[in-house]
């Protein structure tokens, strides 16, 4: 059976500006040195087959080049004869271990050493630095645009002394302070006062109806979900009347917790019960509550929860492993049975990484773990976090055995963060195969997690096991949920890699070549080198200057105002207030806006 080659066209110069000597540019020197092991021609007819057969970088089949079987193995290897894959070495399954020190062998005998030479002593000594500018570098070229004039406007920005007080009022007085907002006479500082007595004031009783059309009026600042979670916690122990409070969810559905409480109220009161007991237990075991919150809904709706809700919100709670809810979770713990409450105390014990952990796990009854899915997953936490290693053996066969369910386990990204850290302690305690099937068996279907779940059960089956076929399903279910360049690079990356390891280096190169088109990052950068080992010359595009219509629209927003103001002030408040990053609407290039308050997602390991 032949299988047809694919199309082949040149491979473009990695490094276009070096130049070509020709044979009779070959310096006299080169042609009497010693003689060598005689390479040179070869590399050189490789080289060349390369530069005229190698497939067009955007020439991906549209069987996504998955490698050949065993039957093809013969095209492959003729194929080969027109392609070139730069040898690849197989980095080591233990990168941290010191290597081994060559045997030593008789170094030769060193001859007397001659007096040097007039012109060798005149020769200066090697420069330590060599990356130092030296004269002869070029100048640095001269920025496309003054941004120093540009932003001279805000670095002088002037706060007058009146409105400097009214803006400290506003910002830290708890009673009413309306009609000293409306006295600050620069727009740009009453905004940003509102926005952080919005934001940060801690009174818990807010205008719902002021601080949403804050919100709504200043859709490109910081804490956009912050002002809304102030308006809907404010509607709900605000005691809004149903009138106000079908009004504010009149264009937008509730998106707290509290703002599904609120709106139980107004469905109770029409007689709808079903649809406000599905607000309120959607309120309380998926969203994170304020203690006066959860106060007042339990004293309003408390005979709608039951048992099974509260245990479904502690897990909500207690699965993020972190220390700042373990006391949310003993308060609600309160609310189960004793013998239910033994197992929060253990959990508890686990997440603080108390001493005492391992005994209240113990005195617990022997089928609790396997009862409780949450019990169990701390109880995996506890087990891989021992330095013995039979009890981590115990950790991973309770993730082998555990369900894989989305609406058992609650919390699949939580779930797959542990799998992931097992993953990596199963391989250095030497049980690859352990490790291939905890990270294959992750239950995800989606999302950056799933991408990472295939990428790793790939890898360790390709580096651990050799096993390249299983690897490939992997990598295929990777490359084909992969959206962005970074994934696309990394799947392509590694779909060529294993057609190595089948020997079908025909699909090695056009997956090489899907991975370097992205050489922005590492995986693209390695399918770069995989093609070519020598120097390549990147292409960067250059920063977009704006235009003078983008600096305009830019300086006269009160966003852009507004985040000199605190900076005038010369004022010791929260330092999280004082500085931004505005976003858009930009023409070029597109902005996005963050603040510094903005919790930023977890990202090391547990």
């Amino acid at each position: 059976m032949s299988v047809a080659a694919p199309d082949l066209v040149s491979l473009p110069d990695r490094n276009p500006e070096r130049p070509v000597l020709t044979a009779e540019q070959v310096p006299a020197s080169q042609e009497a040195a010693p003689s060598a092991p005689d390479t040179a021609p070869a590399a050189a007819e490789t080289a060349s087959t390369s530069a005229e057969a190698t497939p067009d970088p955007g020439a991906v089949p549209e069987s996504d080049a998955a490698p050949k079987t065993d039957a093809t193995a013969e095209a492959a290897t003729e194929s080969s004869d027109t392609t070139s894959v730069a040898a690849i070495p197989a980095p080591g399954s233990n990168p941290a271990k010191p290597e081994e020190p060559a045997e030593a062998t008789e170094a030769p005998a060193v001859e007397e050493a001659q007096a040097p030479s007039p012109e060798m002593v005149k020769v200066p000594p090697p420069d330590i630095n060599p990356n130092r500018g030296s004269p002869m570098d070029p100048p640095a070229p001269e920025p496309a645009l003054d941004y120093a004039a540009v932003l001279k406007p805000l670095l002088s920005y002037d706060l007058g002394s009146s409105d400097e007080s009214r803006m400290r009022f506003v910002m830290r007085h708890k009673g009413s302070i309306d009609e000293t907002a409306a006295k600050i006479s620069d727009s740009a500082v009453r905004d940003f006062a509102l926005w952080y007595r919005y934001k940060h004031n801690k009174s818990t009783v807010l205008d719902a109806e002021a601080v949403e059309a804050f919100r709504i009026a200043h859709p490109d600042w910081p804490g956009q979900d912050d002002l809304r979670e102030k308006a809907e916690t404010s509607l709900f122990l605000g005691e809004a009347s149903p009138e106000q409070i079908k009004a504010f969810f009149g264009a937008s559905a509730p998106q707290t917790g509290a703002g599904k409480a609120a709106l139980a109220s107004v469905y109770l009161k029409d007689g709808n019960e079903a649809a406000a007991e599905d607000l309120v237990v959607s309120a309380w075991r998926d969203h994170r509550l304020n203690e006066p919150v959860e106060k007042k809904i339990l004293d309003n709706y408390g005979k709608m929860l039951t048992v099974e809700h509260h245990r479904a919100r502690i897990d909500q709670l207690l699965y993020p492993d972190k220390q700042s809810v373990t006391k949310d979770a003993l308060r609600i713990a309160k609310l189960l049975p004793p013998d239910e409450q033994k197992k929060v105390d253990a959990r508890i014990a686990v997440i603080k990484r108390g001493g005492n952990a391992g005994k209240l796990l113990d005195a617990l009854p022997d089928d609790a773990v396997k009862a409780d899915i949450g019990l169990r997953f701390n109880n995996i936490q506890w087990l891989r976090r021992t330095k013995d290693k039979d009890q981590r053996l115990i950790a991973f066969k309770l993730l082998l055995d555990a369900p894989l369910e989305p609406n058992v386990l609650l919390d699949l990204n939580e779930w797959w963060i542990e799998r992931r850290i097992n993953v990596r302690a199963a391989l250095n305690d030497g049980h690859p195969r352990t490790a291939y099937e905890i990270a294959a068996k992750h239950g995800l279907a989606s999302g950056d997690s799933f991408i990472e779940a295939e990428f790793l059960a790939g890898w360790v089956a390709l580096r651990y096991l050799n096993e390249p076929n299983t690897a490939l399903r992997h990598f295929l279910a990777l490359r084909k949920a992969a959206t962005d360049s970074r994934n696309i690079a990394l799947g392509e990356y590694w779909l060529g890699r294993t057609a190595l390891a089948l020997g079908d280096r025909a699909s090695a190169v056009i997956h090489f070549h899907g991975a370097a088109k992205y050489p922005q990052y590492f995986y693209g950068q390695l399918g770069r080198q995989a093609l070519d080992p020598r120097p390549a010359r990147l292409e960067v595009t250059s920063t977009p200057v704006p235009t003078q219509a983008d600096i305009d629209r830019f300086m006269s927003r009160n966003g852009v105002r507004a985040s000199a103001s605190p900076g005038r002030l010369r004022w010791n408040g929260s330092r999280r207030s004082s500085s931004w990053r505005c976003r858009g609407p930009w023409t070029t290039p597109p902005r996005s806006c963050s603040s510094p308050s903005s919790p930023k997602p977890w990202t090391g390991s547990r």
